[in-house]
């Protein structure tokens, strides 16, 4: 077997100006990534450029309206000054996936608004603008028209929900609760850093006071819990730690049920099918196209070949040094067998010998001959491509509410992403928590497709964050298993090039 380098995470890109190296790219681009934004402007007081600099003296213009806390209600015939929205500035808007500001609306992980309550800047990237507030996790800017998309991504750190509908806040917490307050000791508002040790606190004094909760995560501000049961807003806690508690039903919030996976490979985009492997190539990488078995539907009368497509892990090891890929256990059959890029056209490449349970993470020993390496993709932004630095931490001070992320896999391409929400869910025969994020994740104006099952999503320095495990209904949000969940299986993440 061939030596394997292992892993601590170590937050340092790979691909800085000094590494000369250039990864493959893919031989097909999936198009969701041909209309992703790829600028960042950055605005400053007196203007609304891009700009190197986020310095500047000069005065804002008064803003006519009032403020209630961190939201911000202008006028409904309020009209922005119309030398203050040029072309210039509007194209440049209509290109940009970030736009950031002097300052950040996100603070250790929380979300808060502007300092000193100057939502200046913010009221004059939209000419009809009627109100701006900060809601974790999101910043929401009512407007009396939409502007035609693409908009952007994330301004000043937090993600943009962009809306006319005065009610509509991007996301449905839930109902609040008028129980005890719990876990006093603690004020996550302001002293106290997210921590395992809160989390699993937290869902087990929930579980004391009402019916158990099928999933809790923490949004940078508020807690939101999914139960089993209908609650008594009476009786559960109203607030944990300092912060307020939000309660929906498992029926108000139902999951997708394994057996709805796409069965073949989607057909309304293009998508990387490329066969990676050849007679002068057998190494392979995450976020190829992978497949399971051939299963016989049937359509009008006919018998139809189709098929689960997913997406490659990881490389890891486990306990012994013996090295697998990881995948998505709800993408393969009983067989196990793994095909690339799908049974028709393609051959197999592994058979799954372990099943984790609760994590949808399925451990793959690929055929002899075969090898892998965890280094992506590259990208136009990224031509380098990344080599993966380790599984990152979870939580504070390496991994907080509202860090950036990507996911590159052949069915969205090269995506950006933000960590919303980071919490545990009750998984597997055993009901256990798992630890989980909830992400946003945005490339152009296509969600995540279902084939994304699998795909490692990355932090800014490269480390694992998690493993793609679904979408919320039709949106960007997305939930992934955290990496570190690997770990209780006995497996790692390593380094270098293996051959099988």
């Amino acid at each position: 077997m061939d030596a394997y380098q292992g892993f601590t995470y170590s937050p340092s890109k790979t691909h800085s100006s000094t590494l000369v190296s250039i990864a493959p790219l893919r031989g097909k681009t999936p198009s969701p990534e041909k209309t992703a934004l790829s600028s960042i402007i950055v605005l400053t007081p007196s203007q609304r450029q891009v700009s190197s600099s986020a310095e500047s003296d000069s005065p804002s213009k008064k803003i006519k309206g009032n403020k209630v806390g961190n939201v911000l209600e202008l006028e409904s015939q309020f009209d922005l000054v119309p030398n203050s929205q040029n072309k210039e500035f509007l194209e440049s808007l209509a290109k940009s996936k970030h736009v950031k500001l002097p300052y950040s609306l996100v603070q250790d992980g929380r979300a808060e608004g502007p300092p000193a309550g100057d939502w200046s800047l913010l009221t004059k990237l939209f000419p009809t603008t009627l109100e701006i507030q900060v809601f974790p996790p999101y910043l929401i800017i009512r407007v009396r028209e939409l502007p035609p998309k693409p908009w952007p991504f994330i301004v000043g750190s937090l993600p943009l929900h962009l809306t006319t509908d005065p009610n509509s806040n991007g996301f449905e917490k839930g109902h609040s609760a008028q129980g005890p307050m719990v876990l006093q000791e603690f004020n996550l508002q302001r002293e106290t850093p997210f921590s395992k040790d809160v989390l699993f606190r937290a869902a087990r004094h929930l579980n004391e006071y009402g019916p158990k909760i099928r999933d809790l995560f923490w949004f940078g501000g508020c807690w939101v819990a999914t139960t089993l049961e209908e609650t008594d807003s009476e009786a559960v806690p109203r607030r944990i730690a300092g912060s307020p508690v939000y309660f929906k039903s498992a029926a108000e919030d139902p999951e997708l049920d394994p057996a709805a996976l796409r069965r073949k490979a989607p057909q309304d985009l293009n998508y990387d099918d490329t066969d990676y492997l050849s007679e002068s190539n057998t190494l392979l990488r995450p976020g190829i196209m992978l497949a399971s078995s051939l299963i016989k539907g049937d359509k009008n009368g006919q018998t139809k070949d189709e098929w689960k497509s997913t997406t490659s892990g990881i490389m890891v090891a486990n306990d012994k040094g013996e090295i697998f890929i990881t995948v998505a256990t709800h993408g393969f059959e009983n067989d196990g067998l793994v095909y690339h890029p799908n049974p028709l056209t393609g051959r197999v490449i592994g058979r799954v010998v372990d099943i984790l349970p609760g994590t949808d993470i399925s451990i793959v020993k690929l055929e002899s001959g075969l090898e892998y390496v965890n280094e992506t993709f590259g990208t136009a932004e990224n031509p380098a491509g990344d080599t993966l630095s380790g599984l990152a931490p979870g939580f504070a001070p390496h991994t907080r509410t509202y860090d950036m992320l990507s996911m590159n896999n052949p069915f969205s391409g090269s995506c950006d992403g933000s960590i919303l929400g980071v919490g545990l869910r009750l998984e597997g025969s055993n009901a256990s928590y798992v630890l989980h994020e909830w992400l946003l994740l945005d490339n152009g104006e296509k969600a995540p497709i279902d084939g994304s099952r699998g795909s490692p999503v990355l932090d800014n320095q490269a480390g694992v964050v998690g493993l793609f495990r679904f979408k919320k209904n039709e949106n960007n949000q997305c939930i992934c298993v955290a990496a570190t969940e690997l770990r209780n299986f006995n497996y790692d993440i390593c380094g270098g090039r293996h051959r099988f």
